[in-house]
């Protein structure tokens, strides 16, 4: 039984005015609190609780309103026993309020699969459907009513409430028949699309056409002319008037070009609105308008270098000159060689997974957009969407794309500016000859006869300022050695097709093979991935075994960091070099 004390309050919450919705928490937190008798407090805590909770679709729950990162959360349904139902249940008839009662019921409902609630909860959403009914802020009834579908649409009920719930769903989109721009009566023909009859099929599909010829007006009603496209090719579908559809995408694809040309001055927008356009043109019936499209965006994408303005960066070269100075100072020409490789940073990964997550922290805006990833030209090669809000960790591979993105954007500004300054230091030592490489090379452990004279010879040109034409000897012969050292590991270094014919694994499977990540640093690893084998880094292995290496990118800061590493990782499997680095060690 109810005291009296939540009695009360019920009634004077009651009587409230405003938006109950976001008052009702504190009211019943409040009210808790100022009680004398315990089972008041609970009564009321389990009231504030069930209240601050929200539908999720996906488990077709209730969750917490909040789950914060280190596991505390708000009110749950798991905080919701017995008792507490049983509290839900007596105080459901205290209240007036549409919102309230929809909630309450729907939760006891989910809790208990007691048809009486989940009827109420039907009737109750569709009266809030009604009561907060607004075509420009429709998002509130519009899940009200999506509530009340999904629960009559369950099969125990359907047959009292569905063709009820669809009755409300028509009457409301007759209603804004001449609405302009707004989602709402979109989203509702969305809902009830399966459901209906041919004859209602035909008549939505007429009410998406009058929206998408009163949207397509400019940029800012995309988004409704969009979802209104989407929902007639669905109901083309479903009348089976297919044919009719790729008239309709031209008609968008057309729009979309309009909005470009509208938007030349602002390149990226133009590109964006490009490539919507070229994807809506049939590859094969619509070849030349694309190949048109593609000729533009490439122009625009030149254009959009141009006029992308840089933030001027000041930076101190002094205490990096006088550290490198320090380091190459009186070293003989193969400890020169051997420091250059200790130039290049070798990446911790618990730094790096600690340095994403800290720069997530610090910039809430990392958490909502996605990272878009250009190359030279201005194509955009790449986009990593954002890490999840409360389990950023949630996606493995998500997450390392993010750590390789972190790693590139390091390496971009002050390991390339050291390894830049340390490399014009061998220039000044004049030229490097094959045999200067012998002490690192020929009784090297890791490379094989037949390479020795390839590899000097690839060094050699990456030491005397012929970077770019090193790296497409130098990238294929290290891949050849990262085989070899799985193969070394006991990794198998091929695979069978079904065929019964056997290919080389692929650089990604060797640098993940199990042998040779417990024998070997998984850093160096790591490190050696994010700059040879992967999007969202430099890419230098694919982009050269692919022909599209550029001179620039072949000789940037990303490759004499490769060219470094790779001396360093050599150098481990040479025992003159290793002896060159113990004593540079001890300096």
């Amino acid at each position: 039984m109810l005291s009296q004390f939540v009695i009360k309050c019920l009634d004077e919450f009651d009587q409230g005015t405003g938006d109950i919705q976001f008052s009702a928490v504190r009211y019943f937190k409040t009210a808790s609190e100022n009680a004398k008798e315990k089972e008041d407090k609970k009564a009321l805590n389990v009231l504030s609780g069930t209240l601050s909770m929200i539908y999720d679709e996906e488990s077709d729950n209730y969750v917490p309103q909040a789950v914060m990162a280190d596991g505390r959360r708000t009110f749950a349904m798991e905080d919701l026993d017995d008792s507490g139902i049983d509290t839900l249940k007596e105080t459901l008839p205290h209240f007036t309020s549409a919102w309230a009662k929809a909630q309450l019921s729907d939760i006891i409902g989910v809790r208990t699969c007691e048809q009486p609630f989940a009827q109420t909860a039907v009737e109750e959403n569709l009266r809030l459907f009604n009561e907060t009914f607004d075509p420009n802020e429709w998002v509130v009834c519009y899940r009200a009513v999506r509530r009340a579908f999904q629960i009559a649409l369950k099969s125990k009920i359907k047959n009292n409430n569905f063709s009820t719930v669809l009755q409300q769903i028509d009457s409301a989109i007759q209603k804004m028949e001449n609405c302009n721009g707004s989602f709402l009566p979109l989203k509702l023909i969305e809902i009830a699309v399966p459901y209906i009859s041919e004859e209602k099929q035909n008549q939505y599909l007429i009410s998406c056409r009058k929206i998408f010829d009163k949207s397509i007006v400019d940029a800012t009603t995309e988004p409704i002319v969009r979802y209104s496209v989407a929902i007639q090719c669905e109901l083309l579908k479903k009348l089976k008037r297919q044919g009719e559809i790729h008239p309709l995408q031209l008609e968008l694809a057309r729009y979309y070009e309009k909005i470009a040309t509208e938007s030349a001055r602002h390149p990226y927008q133009a590109i964006q609105m490009l490539l919507c356009a070229y994807r809506l043109y049939d590859s094969r019936l619509d070849r030349e308008k694309r190949l048109d499209l593609h000729e533009k965006i490439e122009e625009l994408q030149h254009a959009g270098l141009h006029t992308m303005s840089s933030i001027p960066i000041k930076y101190d070269l002094t205490p990096i000159r006088s550290q490198l100075d320090r380091l190459f100072h009186g070293l003989s020409r193969q400890e020169m060689i051997v420091e250059y490789g200790r130039i290049a940073l070798i990446y911790n990964i618990a730094d790096v997974r600690r340095g994403v997550l800290e720069d997530r922290r610090k910039n809430m805006f990392l958490n909502l957009l996605s990272k878009r990833i250009m190359d030279e030209e201005g194509r955009v090669i790449k986009i990593i969407p954002p890490l999840d809000f409360h389990e950023p960790e949630k996606d493995p591979n998500l997450f390392h794309e993010h750590m390789v993105a972190y790693v590139t954007d390091c390496r971009n500004l002050g390991e390339s500016i050291s390894l830049r300054i340390a490399y014009s230091y061998i220039q000044k030592q004049g030229g490097i000859e094959t045999g200067d490489l012998d002490f690192l090379i020929d009784n090297n452990a890791i490379i094989p006869d037949d390479r020795k004279e390839i590899i000097k010879l690839g060094l050699s040109m990456g030491l005397n300022n012929e970077v770019y034409a090193a790296m497409h000897i130098l990238l294929p012969q290290t891949e050849n050695i990262i085989r070899n050292l799985a193969k070394m590991c006991g990794d198998p270094i091929t695979y069978l097709k079904e065929d019964g014919t056997e290919e080389f694994k692929p650089l990604s499977q060797l640098l993940n093979a199990e042998n040779l990540r417990e024998s070997y640093d998984e850093n160096v690893l790591f490190t050696l991935e994010t700059l040879l084998d992967e999007r969202g880094g430099p890419n230098l292995r694919n982009e050269n075994a692919h022909g599209i290496l550029s001179p620039a990118k072949g000789s940037s800061g990303a490759a004499l960091c490769f060219l470094s590493l790779l001396i360093r990782f050599l150098s481990l499997y040479s025992c003159e070099s290793a002896e060159v680095l113990h004593k540079l060690l001890q300096r």
